[in-house]
């Protein structure tokens, strides 16, 4: 029997040999998440995430604890068919571990139908822990020709509130604990340069890729505009109610 003649069933096992074999995770879903295929290296990938007693039966239960948001970002696309995530960065590690340690997984989400949804799923940490390698160095090298003049170090939590209160935020900016402790870190910056959505961003950089630098400028109490440097880093293990450390450096020229 020739290639072209073989029956439907014969070409629907070599597709689904194929399917099994791609060095890639391959999982199809509906759009509340239930799986009704997925390949060994998808399961590979995703037994790992999934609770104790919990089986492997629905990709948004699966990686809810790296990727909470995932079936909002699903339910929230009204297009009938196309991407709906495309090389999407998942940290799998906890937060604060070892550039070593660094587990990611890129995540491709297709609509192909109303309710029929492929998902490809990568092991991307090898590229991943080079470019926060790069990131590192790249900052090193930035930051070490500037003037220093002050800094601030502080811890934020989840949403990027200040959750400690130093004695560096008031030399640096001359605001006070009371306006400051709880309240999100953009007040820090020159009004309207840093919206909450771009601090948003810049933690989830931060959370991706180990390290979030950016220049603006802080407006002390007093009104002086100072150019600063401001890096947002994981917070390391043992910091329960902070999630990320904030430092501003005052790189403004000496006078």
């Amino acid at each position: 029997m020739t290639p072209d003649t073989r029956p439907p069933s014969t070409e629907l096992e070599d597709l689904t040999e194929l399917l099994y074999l791609m060095p890639t995770g391959l999982v199809q879903t509906d759009a509340a998440g239930a799986i009704s295929f997925i390949n060994p290296l998808a399961v590979q990938l995703l037994m790992p995430l999934v609770r104790q007693g919990d089986d492997l039966s629905n990709l948004f239960d699966a990686l809810e604890r790296v990727a909470p948001d995932l079936r909002r970002i699903v339910r929230d696309f009204a297009a009938e068919r196309g991407h709906i995530l495309r090389d999407y960065r998942i940290v799998v590690s906890p937060v604060g571990q070892p550039l070593a340690a660094l587990v990611v997984y890129a995540i491709t989400l297709v609509r192909v139908e109303q309710d029929r949804i492929m998902v490809s799923l990568q092991d991307v940490s090898e590229s991943a822990r080079l470019e926060q390698l790069a990131r590192r160095q790249e900052g090193r090298a930035g930051a070490g020709p500037l003037c220093v003049n002050d800094y601030a170090v502080t811890l934020l939590d989840e949403q990027g509130r200040v959750a400690q209160w130093n004695d560096g935020v008031r030399r640096l900016t001359g605001l006070t604990e009371d306006r400051v402790l709880g309240r999100s870190c953009t007040l820090f910056f020159e009004a309207g340069t840093v919206p909450e959505s771009q601090l948003q961003e810049r933690l989830q950089e931060a959370a991706r890729c180990g390290l979030s630098l950016s220049a603006g400028w802080v407006v002390r109490a007093g009104g002086e505009r100072i150019p600063v440097h401001s890096v947002i880093t994981p917070c390391a293990p043992g910091q329960p109610q902070a999630a990320y450390v904030l430092v501003l450096r005052d790189i403004a020229e000496p006078h």
